[in-house]
């Protein structure tokens, strides 16, 4: 009896469907891992700017009885601010009236607010396509700071101060104490 093995070497179309399950499974599992990971860590960078930026504004004002009134005061009184890391936001085609830059090349656009006791600072995403989790901070000379961070799309651009519908509300809608104050009342 004649054994004819006609055998080419290579793979079986079973063996590469099995690999190609496989390798789609896996993917499954590691492309939303990573980009959860991702946002967290742009979240993350963005919560540190926004600590710089209150910190460096609280300095500034102790030395010179005034917020900062721009970017260039900021990064000109800071170690944590580089200037050169403040993009402009027409770059990124963001519209921008002043007291906005763009950092983490594009990935947010953070915005600053001054009353004579409080300085408040909001970093959110500008497009819907990146998904950033959004941070909020504020300071104030009479009752301290808060830092905000949110695990949702969920952001908010603007100084939240002054009406009802500025109040800042956490991931499950609760109302968060801004600044220390009492209810998250935006007064």
């Amino acid at each position: 009896m004649k054994n004819n093995r006609n055998y080419k070497n290579g793979f079986s179309l079973i063996e590469l469907v099995v690999v190609i399950a496989v390798l789609a499974i896996l993917s499954a599992v590691a492309i939303p891992t990573y980009t959860r990971v991702t946002r967290k860590a742009r979240q993350s960078a963005a919560m540190a700017f926004v600590d710089a930026v209150l910190k460096t504004a609280v300095v500034f004002n102790s030395e010179n009885d005034r917020w900062p009134n721009s970017w260039i005061e900021f990064a000109q009184n800071s170690n944590a601010i580089n200037a050169s890391d403040l993009e402009s936001c027409s770059r990124y085609n963001s519209r921008c009236s002043g007291n906005q830059t763009i950092i983490l090349k594009g990935q947010y656009i953070t915005e600053y607010y001054l009353r004579p006791d409080e300085i408040r600072i909001s970093v959110w995403n500008p497009s819907p396509e990146y998904k950033n989790h959004h941070v909020w901070g504020c300071f104030n000379l009479n009752r301290g700071g808060n830092i905000y961070t949110w695990n949702t799309e969920k952001y908010f651009q603007g100084p939240a101060w002054g009406n009802e519908n500025t109040r800042i509300t956490g991931d499950n809608g609760e109302r968060l104490s801004m600044c220390g104050q009492v209810g998250g009342v935006g007064e």
